[in-house]
């Protein structure tokens, strides 16, 4: 029995120290950055990045006007510090907590505009959603485009029926027409069952 208790707490204390050497070894880990370009964003080449256990590392993102700001602090002069911002538009997408963002400008005043969170890639479908504020209501919306140049539409009865051919997927298709409401808003268990019928 002793040594069970004996072999336990070392196992405990084992699991510890592996636990915080693995957290040490993340210190350098990116938590934040941004794609320029369309190229960036495919090839995952992160530009401006910051890594959030470095004192003073900011990224900052407004819903209502889509701007991104990085702060970086100068690590040998704490009283200076590098503040980059990027307007609507100005870039292609952006990472954050493991998390892509696509960035998409709305072509009239209904259109899906701002930044998508990417849900979802597979091949002929990418899913996404977004936090929406409206009428004192906030919610997630979801969207989706065939590719990454592709326009992202709401993911709805109307649009999706209208993309038959590009989907060709009989399963899937079946299951868009279940769809009661025309806007999936909020609703993860329809979201889970489209994406899993696409497969």
């Amino acid at each position: 029995m002793k040594n069970k208790v004996s072999f336990t707490i070392c196992l405990s204390i084992a699991m510890l120290l592996i636990s915080v050497s693995g957290f040490s070894q993340d210190n350098n880990c990116i938590g934040a950055g941004v794609y320029l370009t369309y190229d960036d964003f495919v090839i995952n080449k992160l530009s401006n990045t910051i890594n959030f256990n470095q004192q003073g590392s900011k990224f900052k993102f407004t819903y209502w006007y889509p701007k991104i700001k990085i702060v970086t602090p100068d690590p040998t002069k704490s009283w200076q510090r590098s503040v980059v911002k990027f307007k609507p538009g100005s870039i292609y997408g952006y990472y954050q907590y493991s998390k892509k963002y696509r960035y998409t400008e709305g072509r009239g005043f209904f259109s899906p505009y701002g930044y998508f969170e990417i849900i979802k890639e597979m091949k002929g479908l990418i899913v996404y959603k977004q936090y929406t504020r409206h009428h004192h209501i906030s919610d997630y919306h979801y969207y989706y485009s065939i590719d990454f140049k592709s326009a992202i539409k709401p993911m709805d009865k109307k649009h999706l029926l209208a993309d038959t051919s590009n989907f060709n997927n009989a399963k899937f298709m079946e299951s868009v027409s279940l769809i009661k409401n025309k806007w999936v808003n909020d609703n993860k268990k329809i979201i889970d069952a489209l994406i899993s019928a696409y497969k």
